[in-house]
């Protein structure tokens, strides 16, 4: 096989391998999408699984207890997403675009606090 089959073979592979969050991020969409409910929040939630990720692992020095926090952040968001869902069912009834409304503002919401919780992880003075 010459390089160029086996630099091909190879971005392949590291391809499959990169795109699989995408991937299962995508297909919480698809499922998500076929209930009924629309969540445009799923790259939010996986910064904030990777954000929790590092943190843990930054803080105990392991790997595995960082996978570990990224798994209770992950099972901790159902709760709130269900809370998130009901409170764009209410505004969706009184409000015409509730649920337009609601995801981006929680999505800004994620995006503050993780930026505030980073600044002060990293200790630079805001």
């Amino acid at each position: 096989m010459n390089a160029l089959a086996a630099a091909l073979v190879a971005l392949a592979a590291l391809t499959l391998v990169k795109a699989t969050p995408l991937i299962f991020a995508a297909l919480g969409g698809v499922l998500s999408e076929r209930s009924g409910v629309v969540n445009i929040g799923l790259e939010g939630i996986m910064i904030g699984g990777a954000f929790t990720a590092v943190c843990v692992s930054g803080a105990t020095g392991s790997p595995l207890l960082g996978a570990l926090g990224m798994l209770v952040f992950g099972l901790g968001t159902v709760p709130a997403l269900v809370a998130v869902g009901i409170a764009g069912q209410v505004a969706g009834r009184r409000w015409q675009r509730g649920v337009a409304i609601a995801s981006p503002a929680v999505m800004l919401l994620n995006a503050a606090l993780l930026t505030v919780l980073a600044l002060r992880g990293l200790a630079i003075d805001m």
